[in-house]
């Protein structure tokens, strides 16, 4: 440094000294004597320590500091219980704890109605919240409340004031059927009563009284309370603007179109929601199980109790009860509550923000019910008959009430409606199992199914056997083919095929058994024949069979026979031992030549051991193009069984 310049610096330090800046250090220590702090961990404490002109409070923003507990301050300790407390907080995503619905208090139906309002009619002709009809009067009274409901429905559509969930849930009707129980849960009892429930008042319609029975399609149409109750029925269900809810509801309307197919009313429904559907959307999926029937669902979201006691009593006795009526109305009065709670749960909100139906536009179903005849043969001018069946676009053929039913649902907000079941004729195919056939072999057209050729009835062709170290392919087949010999396979009939047992390890023809080793190719996994390994360097082989296998009909048992015999009588010419190995599932089969019995080793668990010896050794090391190969797998598979093989051997 220049002698002109040191008077500059003197001044710059003494302007540092003299000016002070606001929480920047101006006294400075050597950098190896103060203590340092990472910048992003200052505070209030440190920036005062690094303005202290006492020397040994200095410190530099640039260096971590150890911590220790002493030093943690009292906002730090208050800051982790407070995050301690917020993760602690219940998730709605964790299941919660089980409900005793028994503990429950019992719900009525005046906690799920809401007070009659003044309207034209409400005060007039309609006294209280639960009404049964089973007259032309009363019937005026259910018409007079869907007027409303649908003049209702068609404002809020209108003003747009509400959400399209809003809408959905403020114009909804609960639905159940009652009938009488049996053992079979009353599958073959028809309909007694209808319960239909708005916000403000449930009616409870007696089918049995009003409807005749069940009629066939060739009967009479009804009498006049009939068409009456079914056009005001028809009104409520062909409406575009409400919806009817109810849980497990399908079954429900199924059984009505069934028990009175006469009245056109039960056959056609505009907009139908079921509970169940929405909870498994709405509801996360570690709480579905306590939404899986109408009392859990209750007790879970309006932690209330449903009392089912007079679900197993007589609907087909008159007069109802007062009991009844409670139970019958409470039960489709609940369902338009349930809706309403399950769109408010905070997970609806805040992923579907009052467009839940929007979304999922398939939860608002439009249903239809066809009586079907019972026509299954077509007889044609040349006297054929072809069997035939019900096509049913978007449904299914159901039976209720001894009653065939074609059942058709679609989303609600589809214009076209799917076509009606008609007549097709049945198609004629392959059954599942010569379906699996036919992709295994190929087509064979109209000919009996052919059967396979056993393997054990052909000769082997083992003049014409590939060279030791030969790739052969994947799969066992492969490997049969070139024993076999391709100029027998080529004379084989289209679609025939050659049986054998394709999961042994051991299969067999009239002078030959084939043994094949699938090797695993590591340590931790083996194989499926972790028994069996290399011995000497490859020169020899340890192949484990248990001639128990497959009830002891399988080929090692055979083999285990064969090769105890000859290895008494040392005459091994009549049959001959080839051996296939692969390294993997992933690998191909090779072939490794001839194999000669040495000795045989029983073990504790019925197995037993064969000693193998490779006659084709020297040509399997000698070649050069597959010796390294071999030579891999045999030490892969000696380090991995040698251990097990020796202490059996």
């Amino acid at each position: 440094m220049g002698d002109d310049l040191i008077p500059q610096v003197e001044e710059y330090k003494k302007s540092l000294c003299d000016e002070k800046f606001e929480k920047i250090p101006n006294n400075f220590s050597p950098r190896s004597l103060r203590p340092t702090v990472r910048w992003w961990k200052r505070d209030d404490v440190s920036l005062e320590a690094a303005n202290n002109d006492s020397t040994s409070a200095q410190l530099t923003f640039t260096q971590p500091r150890r911590s220790t507990k002493k030093q943690q301050s009292k906002d730090d300790v208050h800051q982790r219980k407070q995050q301690h407390q917020v993760s602690s907080q219940p998730n709605e995503n964790k299941p919660k704890k089980q409900i005793d619905l028994e503990s429950l208090d019992i719900l009525t139906i005046d906690q799920v109605l809401e007070p009659l309002i003044s309207s034209t009619y409400a005060t007039e002709k309609l006294s209280k919240s639960q009404n049964l009809v089973n007259s032309t009067e009363s019937i005026a009274l259910l018409e007079a409340e869907i007027d409303f409901m649908i003049k209702q429905a068609m404002a809020f559509t209108n003003n747009h004031t509400k959400t399209a969930d809003e809408i959905v849930v403020d114009s909804v009707l609960g639905l159940d059927c009652e009938w009488l129980p049996d053992a079979e849960c009353g599958k073959g009892n028809p309909v007694a009563t209808l319960q239909l429930s708005t916000r403000r008042n449930s009616f409870l319609i007696d089918l049995q009284h009003l409807c005749q029975a069940s009629r066939t399609l060739n009967g009479s149409v009804g009498t006049d309370t009939d068409k009456e109750l079914s056009r005001v029925l028809q009104k409520l269900f062909s409406s575009k603007t409400l919806s009817l809810v109810g849980f497990g509801i399908m079954n429900d309307l199924g059984k009505m179109a069934a028990s009175f197919p006469h009245l056109p009313c039960f056959s056609y429904y505009s907009s139908v929601i079921d509970l169940q559907s929405i909870s498994s959307i709405a509801i996360p999926k570690v709480d579905r199980n306590r939404f899986s029937s109408l009392r859990g669902m209750v007790g879970s979201l309006l932690r209330k109790r449903l009392d089912k006691i007079q679900q197993r009593s007589d609907w087909t006795r008159r007069p109802l009860s007062m009991e009844q009526l409670d139970y019958a109305t409470l039960d489709a009065a609940v369902l338009p509550v349930l809706l309403r709670r399950l769109m408010e749960t905070s997970i609806t909100i805040e992923r579907y923000n009052g467009n839940f139906f929007t979304t999922h536009s398939n939860l608002k179903l439009t249903v239809r019910f066809t009586p079907l005849e019972e026509k299954n043969i077509l007889t044609t001018e040349s006297e054929l008959v072809e069997a035939l069946v019900y096509h049913v676009p978007m449904g299914k053929v159901t039976n209720m009430l001894m009653q065939k039913m074609a059942r058709q649902s679609w989303p609600a907000s589809h214009a076209t409606p799917p076509d009606l079941p008609k007549l097709v004729p049945a198609k004629s195919g392959p059954t599942k199992k010569e379906r699996a056939h036919l992709r295994k072999v190929g087509p064979y057209g109209t000919d009996p199914k052919p059967k396979p050729i056993q393997l054990k009835d052909l000769q082997g062709n083992l003049d014409n056997l590939p060279l030791p170290g030969t790739l052969l392919g994947y799969t066992k087949d492969s490997c049969v083919h070139r024993v076999v010999g391709h100029e027998f396979m080529n004379t084989l009939p289209e679609g025939t095929y050659i049986g054998f047992n394709r999961r042994s390890g051991v299969i067999e023809t009239t002078n030959a058994w084939m043994i094949f080793c699938n090797f695993g190719g590591s340590k931790q996994n083996p194989g499926k024949r972790s028994s069996s390994g290399f011995l000497r360097d490859g020169k020899d082989f340890i192949f484990n069979v248990n001639p128990t296998n497959y009830h002891g009909k399988s080929s090692e048992r055979t083999l285990l026979e064969f090769v105890s015999s000859n290895h008494v009588a040392k005459n091994q010419d009549d049959k001959k031992i080839l051996f296939f190995a692969r390294d993997g599932t992933r690998e191909k089969y090779t072939y490794f030549g001839l194999c000669e019995c040495i000795k045989c080793f029983p073990q504790d668990s019925g197995s037993v051991d064969l000693l193998l010896n490779l006659m084709d050794y020297n040509h399997l090391v000698g070649d050069c193009s597959f010796s390294s190969d071999f030579k891999e797998l045999v030490q892969n598979q000696q380090a991995i069984s040698e251990v097990l093989i020796n202490a059996r051997v």
